[in-house]
């Protein structure tokens, strides 16, 4: 009988997107929230993961704000050492969102806002995921995931703090 684990992922990272404008706020674009859910079938990982980012903006406001939304079905391999549990994983996904296109006006006050055209993207995407995490007991873990998506246009990274829920040993 094949042994079978199943445990979710919920985390809050950063990260940054490589589309007509990139790393415009440095090397981290945006605030990036995420679940998935995971299981194993004998020596074999598979996810199922859906990751929200959004632009984060302090002192001016570029519109429209940038935001991604990936969804990802992955396929992988683990190696765990006692308490302490590694996968990699790819598959196929999609990767859609909102960027700026062309400039459009700029506000003349000192803090004023630029505008830009809405410019929204579709497509499938290559997903990429690195896990570690730790087994705090049989149910819980506390890790981080290293994550991404390329298409043939553009790309995303971050990176996340997550807990996971679950029959993680």
């Amino acid at each position: 009988m094949a042994q079978r684990d199943c445990w979710y992922d919920a985390g809050l990272g950063g990260y940054s997107y490589s589309g007509n404008q990139p790393f415009t706020h440095g090397i981290i674009d945006g605030l990036l929230v995420g679940a998935s859910v995971n299981w194993k079938n004998q020596n074999t990982f598979y996810k199922i993961r859906a990751n929200y980012g959004a632009e984060i903006q302090l002192m001016s406001t570029r519109n429209p704000n940038q935001n991604i939304f990936d969804l990802s079905g992955l396929i992988g391999k683990g190696y765990a050492y006692k308490h302490l549990k590694m996968n990699i994983f790819t598959g196929l996904g999609i990767l859609t969102g909102t960027t700026r296109g062309e400039f459009i006006s700029r506000e003349q006050a000192m803090f004023g806002n630029s505008y830009y055209q809405n410019k929204s993207f579709f497509s499938l995407a290559i997903p990429l995921n690195c896990s570690l995490c730790l087994s705090v007991s049989r149910k819980f873990g506390i890790g981080i995931d290293c994550l991404g998506g390329i298409t043939p246009q553009n790309a995303f990274g971050g990176l996340m703090l997550k807990v996971a829920i679950g029959e993680i040993r």
